[in-house]
């Protein structure tokens, strides 16, 4: 038998059909591979971060109780008038002073206090903002001013770093979360027991100065601004009705500000004349008959007073201190030399 050779057109046929086939396979192929596939987004997972305290405006000191605190410029040196829960007290302080601010919250005896603790929180704000630490609290007993002796807990800091002029608001104390006693009073839960106090600082320097009186004027060899003081005999005596002041609570007093420091037990019923001839407030502490805080301002002003004689101190001049006395009806004048 013979080998028969296909024909030439046959072969040709037959590899041109093969080379289509092999067209539409790499065609499928690709058309395969070029399918798009889905992508998986991974979504980071949301830290949420904790808002931080800001730190505080002033430098603290944890300092709970008076008698074991270093710093010795308590608050209450201050304010001569007793010192009340629930009340705001305008105070100027020396700017470059540590002031250390306490508040006792009080038991009948050691067992209800234990009790107490388990149900009052204690707090330390500046500015409205929350600065207590726990070393801000301790235990010790309360011993009053007839040496009777109570089991108390106490909260404090002592605060520095004042600026001249920059007012903060301290406020201390302890908010009562359930009911309680203290072995003399109820105390239903939201209770607060807080101490307020606005503070503000201001430069009082203590110099010595030389008084001239009556007129007289006896130069300071040391110091070329001197605070003087003339005094104007008793000729015109002018009285002002009866009226009982109130307490100024507003944070920055009027230039000429009249707010008693202490409890008056005499009738607001004259007045001392004042010539300022500083160019400036002179700030005035007055302590007889009853205890004045005074800002006067430059110029002609009057005083409203108790009628009496009053031991002075006078801040002005740049930082000058002047002490002397005065009585109701009189002219004093003040001036920087």
């Amino acid at each position: 038998m013979k080998l028969k050779s296909l024909p030439r057109v046959g072969l040709i046929l037959l590899f041109v059909s093969f080379l289509s086939g092999c067209d539409k396979l790499t065609s499928a192929i690709d058309d395969y591979l070029a399918t798009p596939t889905s992508t998986v987004t991974v979504t980071p997972t949301r830290t949420v971060t904790p808002t931080a305290t800001p730190p505080p405006p002033l430098t603290i000191l944890a300092c709970p109780v008076v008698g074991s605190c270093p710093v010795p410029n308590v608050i209450s040196n201050y304010i001569t008038s007793p010192i009340e829960p629930g009340i705001t007290y305008p105070v100027t302080v020396p700017y470059e002073a540590a002031i250390s601010f306490h508040a006792a919250w009080i038991a009948r005896d050691r067992l209800i206090l234990e009790q107490n603790l388990q149900n009052i929180t204690p707090f330390f704000d500046i500015d409205g903002k929350p600065y207590y630490q726990p070393d801000f609290s301790t235990t010790q007993p309360y011993i009053d001013k007839d040496g009777n002796e109570y089991a108390a807990a106490w909260v404090g800091a002592a605060l520095s770093g004042w600026k001249i002029d920059e007012i903060h608001r301290i406020r201390l104390g302890f908010t009562i979360n359930s009911r309680i006693t203290d072995g003399w009073n109820l105390y239903e839960p939201g209770t607060v027991i807080e101490y307020i106090y606005q503070v503000d600082p201001e430069h009082i320097a203590t110099i010595t100065v030389t008084l001239a009186v009556k007129g007289t004027l006896t130069p300071t060899p040391t110091r070329t601004l001197t605070p003087t003081l003339t005094r104007t005999p008793t000729a015109t005596r002018t009285l002002r009705p009866t009226r009982t002041p109130t307490l100024t609570l507003t944070p920055k007093p009027s230039v000429t500000s009249k707010v008693p420091i202490a409890t008056l037990s005499c009738s607001v019923n004259s007045v001392i004349y004042i010539s300022n001839k500083t160019g400036a407030t002179v700030t005035l502490y007055l302590s007889g008959p009853a205890s004045f805080k005074f800002r006067v301002g430059p110029g002609e002003q009057t005083i409203d007073v108790c009628a009496g004689t009053y031991a002075y101190t006078a801040y002005g001049c740049g930082g000058g201190t002047l002490t002397g006395s005065m009585t109701s009806g009189e002219k004093t004048e003040f001036r920087c030399e």
